[in-house]
């Protein structure tokens, strides 16, 4: 066979593919990915469109049951609970255990300040799944020596019945939470030391997965910045960029590539209330668990977390912060800028907040810690602190940073904690 006949034949297969391909680029998105863009106008159509397509006789199989929960989690990004909670109710009428349905059910009861509600919701599924997350929804209830009780209960029930293994990490991370909330500290840091010894036992990991996470993360991040910016100052407020959203802007003209979150910051006179009320209910974001004196957390529904600061005046000075630490900035007025080709509130004279942030802020530092690293930090709990060098260190095990590892290990000698780290480890370090 010639090669002319070869090309011929390539060409053939192509033809014959090409239908194929057409189709598959002009599917209709996944339910997924229409939430994650925030639309829900289409979500829903496509949910229901799927719910009518067979009879009530057929209804549950597995697409339609995810037709029903992406109906209620739409809905419940809107505010709308009581909408949402009939709509997982269908699905707990023949899956009473489903999972997702009931972290959602909770989660709709804590932002409404039903605690206990949010407490049985997930106390159903202690003895029936073995998903690490159960744990972390239940200890990011815990708000009291009771709460902290009710979860060691829990626990010891799931452990009786072999619900949960004799030591997974993320487990004992979220238990470690629990005990953090509680302010019971010495109990967190002896899960946090098991976390370690645990995770020192693995080889260090490549850290080619993590630049390939950071780049696609930014894109998200430019998305839910202009989502909040958008959603607070149509309701009137002056949310300003702060911190390393702040140094992006400044600095890079664009978001920093290696950071975790975004940062804004409002002025004190804004109600906390209103803003919270106004996040759940614009179709973008949900509300995270805080503790009392942290900053409001939210999540975009893209994935991106989102630290919303209140700035307060005292004396001469302008500070934000929460449980942890405190940061300090001569007082400031707001200007506007030009960011992501939409306006945004800075502080005026940026560069004076930048350089009391973070003195040579010029100079790009990657493992750059807000906490230990900003001239303008004011460490409000040591316990918090070590909490921080522990978290720190567990992150640094896992990428295989062994310079910033051996930081916070002498950050927890000084603050008085043993060293977490086996001999063998610390040897060959």
């Amino acid at each position: 066979m010639t090669n002319t006949a070869f090309r011929t034949r390539a060409d053939q297969l192509r033809l014959i593919d090409e239908p194929a391909r057409l189709i598959d680029r002009w599917r209709p998105p996944s339910r997924a990915l229409l939430l994650r863009q925030g639309n829900h106008g289409g979500l829903r159509a496509l949910c229901h469109q799927q719910l009518n397509r067979r009879g009530r006789l057929n209804l549950w199989n597995g697409r339609q049951e995810n037709a029903l929960f992406y109906l209620a989690l739409s809905h419940y990004y809107f505010g709308e609970y009581s909408e949402s909670r009939r709509w997982l109710a269908q699905i707990q009428e023949i899956r009473p255990y489903d999972t997702n349905a009931r972290y959602l059910a909770a989660d709709i009861a804590r932002v409404q300040g039903q605690l206990d509600e949010a407490w049985h919701q997930l106390e159903i599924l202690v003895l029936r799944t073995r998903r690490p997350k159960t744990w972390l929804y239940m200890a990011q209830l815990v708000d009291s020596s009771d709460g902290l009780a009710r979860l060691q209960d829990n626990y010891r029930r799931a452990s009786a019945s072999d619900s949960v293994p004799p030591f997974h990490p993320a487990i004992a991370q979220y238990l470690a939470a629990g005990y953090q909330r509680a302010g019971e500290y010495v109990k967190a840091f002896e899960l946090w030391r098991l976390v370690i010894k645990h995770t020192s036992r693995r080889p260090s990991p490549s850290r080619t997965k993590t630049k390939v996470a950071t780049a696609f993360r930014t894109g998200g991040a430019a998305v839910a910045l202009k989502d909040i910016n958008r959603v607070l100052r149509t309701h009137g407020m002056k949310p300003f960029l702060v911190s390393g959203t702040l140094l992006g802007c400044v600095r890079e003209g664009k978001l920093l590539g290696h950071d975790n979150d975004i940062d804004i910051g409002l002025m004190s006179d804004t109600d906390e209330q209103v803003v919270s009320k106004v996040l759940a209910a614009s179709g973008y974001f949900h509300l995270l668990p805080r503790r009392a004196g942290d900053c409001l957390r939210v999540k975009h529904l893209n994935g991106i977390a989102i630290d919303v600061f209140l700035h307060y005046s005292e004396k001469d000075a302008i500070w934000h912060g929460g449980t942890k630490a405190r940061w300090y900035n001569s007082p400031f007025g707001l200007t506007e800028t030009q960011f992501l080709g939409e306006r945004f509130w800075i502080p005026e004279a940026p560069e004076r907040y930048l350089e009391e942030n973070y003195g040579d802020w010029r100079t790009p530092i990657v493992n750059f810690d807000s906490t230990l690293d900003t001239p303008n930090a004011e460490i409000r709990s040591q316990e918090e602190l070590a909490i921080h060098a522990y978290k720190k260190l567990s992150g640094c095990l896992l990428q295989g940073d062994d310079e910033s590892m051996t930081r916070y290990r002498k950050l927890l000698v000084t603050l008085n904690e043993p060293d977490p780290l086996p001999k063998s480890r610390q040897s060959s370090r």
